[in-house]
């Protein structure tokens, strides 16, 4: 038991020590590249996993004014690959209408924060439209899967990049 509970402290420590994490934030200008997936290739699975979370940070800016409120959306480079077999354009564009989707998700998420407004309930509140936002995008992202049959069918894949495209424009930052 005296291992266990000294293995459980001290691997957050030894975990950080050994890995790097390797991000890159969504960027209206940048589109994804095979070269951001750093993962190897995990034998069995499929052609492509992209990794990627959503969150928020709020700073304060002065006294008199209400906190900045920013979220943000990342891939994890060092966590996401691509198979040798499905190192193409379609994959690349499965894996980019992705990225988009969790972006929009991560906007809605921002102006919802933003109209809670500052009060001592705030952390709690955040939380939870945190936490329904992961739950509502992780709903979207498996019907996007479901759809797009992963990325096979090229008619849906369309379909979801016009639909996903037109929710990035209604959704501002």
């Amino acid at each position: 038991m005296k291992r266990l509970f000294l293995l459980l402290f001290l691997s957050p420590l030894l975990g950080s020590a050994q890995v790097t994490i390797d991000t890159l934030h969504w960027s209206a200008t940048r589109r994804l590249q095979l070269s951001d997936f750093h993962s190897p290739t995990q034998p069995g699975l499929g052609g492509s996993e992209f990794y990627y979370q959503i969150g928020y940070e709020v700073r304060p800016t002065s006294i008199w004014s209400q906190p900045a409120i920013e979220s943000f959306c990342l891939m994890f480079r060092n966590l996401s690959w691509v198979s040798e077999t499905a190192r193409n354009e379609r994959t690349l564009a499965y894996n980019q209408i992705l990225f988009d989707l969790v972006e929009v998700h991560t906007r809605l998420m921002q102006a919802k924060l933003i109209a809670l407004g500052a009060d001592r309930r705030f952390k709690q509140q955040a939380r939870q439209i945190e936490y329904l936002t992961n739950s509502e995008l992780g709903a979207e992202v498996n019907r996007f899967r479901a759809e797009t049959g992963g990325g096979d069918d090229v008619e849906a894949l369309q379909k979801w990049e016009k639909q996903i495209a037109q929710r990035l424009y209604d959704t501002p930052i």
